[in-house]
């Protein structure tokens, strides 16, 4: 099984207070247990540590929920080519309805390269575009 770890999923891992907590630490018992290989981007690893400096006012903070997507040995990370920075510029463009961050844009593209259908995340633009979320 291959699933993609979106920003909200680590956010929820490091924050005891964010109401997915215990939810995000089943799920992350789960990848151990059944050692499951977890995607992300450079582009996710950048919103989380982005998101929670914002959220938090403390570098310590972000910095050690970077380093732990980054070191973990569950998450491989991806990394935007040109033409998928492209092909989500043109995705975003083409669904401005649906409000999707630029960010998301970008995930939707790898998750269709890298033939990736589920991800772990607390956001409902992945039901939208046809993934599973979490463990549906």
């Amino acid at each position: 099984m291959k699933v993609f770890g979106d920003s909200g999923w680590f956010l929820a891992i490091h924050n005891k207070r964010d109401i997915h907590h215990e939810e995000a630490l089943r799920i992350l018992q789960k990848i151990i247990e059944k050692k499951i290989q977890v995607y992300t981007s450079d582009y996710v690893v950048d919103e989380s540590v982005t998101l929670a400096l914002a959220r938090t006012k403390s570098h310590d903070t972000a910095e050690a929920l970077g380093e732990g997507i980054l070191r973990s040995r569950y998450v491989k990370l991806l990394k935007i080519s040109e033409d998928n920075f492209w092909d989500a510029w043109e995705f975003f463009k083409e669904h401005k309805h649906k409000f999707y961050s630029f960010t998301d844009c970008t995930t939707f593209i790898l998750m269709h390269e890298y033939k990736i259908d589920r991800a772990f995340t607390y956001d409902d633009h992945f039901k939208r575009e046809g993934f599973r979320v979490n463990f549906e």
